[in-house]
């Protein structure tokens, strides 16, 4: 049986230890959120890339906000809506391929900025014992999102040329939707795995009763 909406002083408590982080825990704020790396490598299609993204820092998770709480606490499932105004990232890339029509390649650094962010997030726990205590770990996490704006800018394309350079990310933002929706899984899939990553650091070290009181 699902709980919607329930629990507010539950749901503010995990927003501002996530968002704002807890280092007793070992949980640090993810704003910024880093991203080691982030490899996209598309081998067919309108988009047929190998996109390398390496320390990319993101930031604007500060400001987002969840709704639409919903848990089923005897069965570790749970689902919420996070709304984010705007998230930046920045970091280097590396990139060669083929754009819908035009090849592109390059190196350097980058921003992307995405727009009214609205993520659906759904997690499915597994219950573990420790010292005679229930503990759970999120053993499936899965991220979603869309946003109604894209921008990139890449620096350095085509070797340093300029005009091909500042061609190339018109043309990119021009046709943001197709090039998002060719990327998105495997960018949902990253931020998944490190949302997982922190919610873990939560579940398995404060007991289940303890977040969820009776």
């Amino acid at each position: 049986m699902y709980i919607v909406n329930g629990r507010k002083s539950f749901m503010k408590r995990v927003e501002i230890t996530i968002i704002m982080g807890y280092p007793p825990l070992g949980i640090y704020s993810i704003d910024p959120l880093s991203i080691i790396e982030l490899d996209i490598d598309q081998g067919s299609g309108p988009i047929s890339i190998k996109l390398k993204f390496k320390d990319l820092k993101i930031v604007g998770f500060k400001d987002a906000k969840l709704s639409d709480i919903k848990y089923d606490i005897k069965n570790y499932k749970y689902s919420a809506t996070a709304k984010v105004p705007k998230v930046v990232l920045k970091g280097n890339y590396g990139i060669n391929g083929k754009v819908l029509i035009l090849p592109i390649t390059g190196n350097g650094t980058c921003a992307l900025n995405l727009d009214n962010v609205v993520a659906k997030i759904n997690i499915i726990g597994k219950e573990f014992k420790k010292d005679g205590k229930i503990f759970m770990r999120a053993d499936q996490f899965d991220f979603k999102f869309d946003t109604t704006k894209l921008s990139m800018k890449f620096d350095n394309l085509f070797n340093g040329d300029k005009q091909l350079g500042d061609n190339m990310n018109v043309f990119l933002n021009e046709n943001w939707n197709e090039i998002l929706a060719e990327l998105k899984p495997s960018i949902q899939d990253v931020f998944g795995a490190a949302f997982a990553e922190i919610s873990n650091r939560i579940f398995t070290k404060v007991p289940y009763s303890d977040i969820f009181p009776e």
